[in-house]
């Protein structure tokens, strides 16, 4: 039970019963994909080595080794810095999560298809073995020829500015689709747990400030008075008091 396969096979059955809420977060989609477009549009412009993993619905975690948990903010600049070569993280791979930046030089697992690995690099290599072993998007920018190379679907290929920008939206389409809400879905779900919090509070000043607890007892005397009774009946008595 320990072969690659049939962990990935339980892993993927696992997420069934436990699938990750997507959050559009602080970035919006297409503010999310422009700035990383610019930033690998920049890095393969000055030759500057790069390799980012976009997680899909699997958990890579496994397959990473070593890293920086950062848990930063997408932008152009963070993306530039972090592989400038003087920065420390700058060799291994940049982890990113819906929009957030999870972790940093971190180490991937390398392919074994050496068809697709000829005249390629380690990074293209790391690229391809993450995405052989999970629903992972790889992103590479080669370090010698300035180029642009993605990774996806057990495949390995060259990509323009344009074809990434392209592949990258359709990856989030899938993995992170953006949830629309009718009124009463807006309701009910936005700030729900704001909204259980205040019911709770407000159920609990209710019953220790209002709730009285227990028989209350009060006696009321009001008059009765008999109409339209037969001229030969004559009430001498009558119950209740």
């Amino acid at each position: 039970i320990f072969q690659e396969e049939v962990r990935r096979f339980f892993e993927i059955l696992a997420l069934w019963g436990t699938r990750q809420r997507k959050y559009a977060g602080a970035v919006s989609r297409q503010t999310l994909v422009e700035s990383i477009i610019q930033a690998i549009s920049s890095l393969a412009r000055h030759k500057v080595g790069a390799i980012i993993v976009f997680t899909g619905s699997e958990n890579i975690a496994r397959h990473l080794d070593g890293g920086v948990d950062l848990d930063g903010i997408v932008s152009q600049e963070l993306i530039e810095s972090i592989f400038d070569p003087n920065s420390p993280g700058h060799d291994g791979a940049m982890i990113i999560t819906n929009n957030r930046v999870s972790t940093i030089g971190a180490q991937l697992p390398l392919s074994h298809n050496l068809e697709q690995m000829e005249n390629a690099g380690t990074r293209h290599s790391a690229a391809l073995g993450i995405a052989e072993r999970s629903d992972a998007f790889a992103v590479v920018v080669s370090e010698e020829k300035g180029t642009i190379s993605m990774a996806h679907k057990d495949a390995l290929e060259r990509a323009t500015v344009q074809d990434l920008a392209e592949a990258l939206r359709a990856f989030y389409r899938e993995k992170y689709p953006a949830t629309t809400y009718s009124v009463w879905q807006k309701v009910f779900t936005q700030n729900l747990i704001e909204k259980v919090v205040a019911i709770g509070i407000a159920v609990g000043l209710w019953f220790f400030l209002v709730f009285q607890p227990g028989t209350v007892q009060r006696n009321f005397t009001v008059p009765i008075s008999f109409r339209d009774l037969p001229q030969d009946v004559v009430i001498d008595e009558f119950e209740p008091k």
